[in-house]
């Protein structure tokens, strides 16, 4: 049954309604932690709510129906270039499955806030916190997921969702949503003293107030936590004035995430038509039908790579120079690909930017090494195939798996101020690597933008 802030008339004894208060998923409970939440929520964020936000437990038959939804109209914007029948079957896939770690989820479609009882019960005992806590854990969590209602009630999360340009840009928009939902959490969570549960919380998701906690949880602090970081710069620097204007119109790229100040400039007009010249590779890594995503290479998954190997800081100066990044991420159900195209304002920096790559695939064969618990033997040999001022060609595999189970190859090459990345995961692509390069490069000098005609077929 919906709830909404009018009251639910229940035929209880006393007793009974003592018991339903101290069940912290009854509806007499949330009814009554629903009115002391959203005031907060409204001071919190700046915004008073247009309609009464509704809570439902969630089941997962409502969840994996609410998913999909949403995931067909992300995956519509971000993998435009993906046959429409492979899309429909990716989602058959992935809304199988309800993800068990889901606390609380809001549904831009619904417009009503979900909460799972049984992952935040399970959450709060596997934190080591006793019973008594799940309560507080519950509060935090509505408090975020009713900041996505407020703010889909004064921005429309569909509208923004339909604007974005690619997988970037969803970065950038969704470190938008989720950050200022962190920042208003942890608002309300120090009005009723449960910064411990917000702390918590940030814990399971491998960041703190203070920073990332484990390399591999970089995607969720980049969004929560360095949205949150953002958000909160925001307010210091224009109030909630700001902080809306943020909400209603989020960066086009992520690097609004990591450069707050500069949340309001627009995309860099590229020179050339570089998803057309990247349009069309994957089918020279294997001809098929690939779940295919084109978008700007932005700050966000370059900033990601060089966390884990903690080499941040010499990324930044290298950004400084980059002047154009884009990539094609192709995956099917038995392998991956991807095709980076990097240009910089001199040569220097591609083949810097090289080298900071080498630092970077060391790194992360060695957290690869450390997660399956065993040798990632990697090796790197010069790749004379095609013409270039620097090009390697680096094999990883998993020691003691058989097949092409875990091996990744890469091709990275240089030619003046351009490197392209060009890689295959869990199959051995031969000279599909070669074939690849070749292609791309082959259109940056004036051959067709878009398509593969003329290309080797492999």
């Amino acid at each position: 049954m919906p709830l909404g802030l009018l009251v639910i008339a229940v035929a209880l004894s006393g007793c009974a309604k003592r018991a339903a208060l101290e069940d912290p998923f009854s509806e007499t409970r949330l009814e009554r932690d629903l009115r002391q939440l959203v005031p907060l929520v409204e001071q919190a964020a700046g915004r008073r709510f247009v309609t009464p936000p509704r809570v439902e437990l969630s089941s997962p038959e409502v969840l994996g129906k609410m998913l999909r939804e949403e995931e067909e109209l992300i995956s519509s914007v971000v993998l435009r270039d993906t046959p429409p029948e492979v899309r429909a079957e990716l989602l058959e896939r992935h809304t199988q499955v309800v993800d068990g770690g889901l606390l609380g989820k809001y549904g831009i479609f619904e417009q009503t806030l979900y909460l799972c009882h049984d992952a935040i019960v399970q959450a709060t005992l596997q934190s080591g916190h006793p019973t008594s806590d799940v309560d507080g854990v519950a509060m935090v969590v509505m408090a975020h997921e009713l900041t996505h209602a407020l703010h889909d009630q004064h921005s429309d999360l569909e509208r923004i969702v339909r604007g974005l340009d690619d997988q970037d840009a969803l970065w950038a928009a969704s470190g938008t949503w989720e950050g200022l939902a962190t920042w208003v959490a942890e608002r309300v969570a120090h009005e009723l003293d449960l910064d411990d549960a917000f702390t918590m919380l940030c814990a399971l998701q491998g960041w703190s107030p203070r920073g990332l906690s484990a390399a591999g949880a970089y995607p969720v602090w980049a969004t929560y936590g360095r949205g949150r970081d953002a958000i909160a710069w925001h307010y210091d620097h224009g109030g909630f004035d700001e902080v809306w204007a943020v909400a209603d119109t989020p960066p086009v790229t992520s690097s609004g995430l990591f450069r707050p100040e500069r949340w309001a400039e627009p995309r860099a007009a590229p020179d050339r038509d570089y998803a057309a010249i990247l349009r069309g590779t994957e089918q020279l890594l294997a001809k098929g039908d690939w779940v295919v995503g084109i978008s700007i290479l932005g700050e966000f998954e370059l900033r990601g790579e060089a966390v884990v190997a903690d080499n941040e800081a010499e990324l930044d100066e290298i950004l400084g120079h980059l002047t154009q990044a884009w990539q094609l991420d192709a995956s099917r159900p038995d392998r991956s690909g991807s095709v980076r195209l990097l240009r910089f304002d001199e040569p220097a920096w591609s083949e810097r930017y090289l080298q900071v790559l080498g630092h970077q695939q060391t790194a992360a064969a060695s957290m690869l090494a450390d997660a399956v618990g065993r040798e990632v033997e990697v090796d790197v040999e010069p790749f004379d195939a095609v013409p270039a001022d620097a090009a390697l060609l680096r094999h990883a595999r998993v020691a003691g798996l058989g097949g092409t189970l875990a091996e990744r190859h890469a091709a990275w090459v240089v030619r003046g101020d351009t490197a392209v990345i060009v890689t295959a995961q869990d199959y051995r692509p031969g000279l599909r690597l070669q074939w690849t390069v070749e292609e791309v490069f082959r259109r940056l000098d004036g051959g067709a933008d878009g398509d593969t005609e003329g290309a080797p077929t492999p």
